[in-house]
């Protein structure tokens, strides 16, 4: 006769799987939008190593990382002087 061979798993057994953390990357016009920058304004504090850079994405296609633009935001003073 035969002998079944099933075996069960518990479930503190199975290792959890790391949540999967999505990079979103913004065009231009998204970053715009966000920061309230225009286009140029953008491009001269990249050349100036004040706003993060783009990634390459392929030719002359780039964006941003959104956490990158978020970080940037955040680090902004608050209007009207208050701290």
């Amino acid at each position: 006769m035969h002998e079944s061979l099933q075996t069960t798993h518990s479930p503190a057994a199975v290792p959890a799987a790391p949540p999967v953390q999505r990079v979103r990357l913004l065009r231009i016009a998204d970053v715009c939008f966000a920061t309230g920058l225009g286009r140029s304004t953008v491009y001269a504090r990249i050349k100036a190593n004040s706003f993060p850079r783009p990634v390459q994405l392929h030719g002359t296609c780039v964006a941003w990382r959104e956490a990158d633009v978020n970080a940037w935001i955040e680090a902004r003073p608050a209007a009207g002087g208050a701290a």
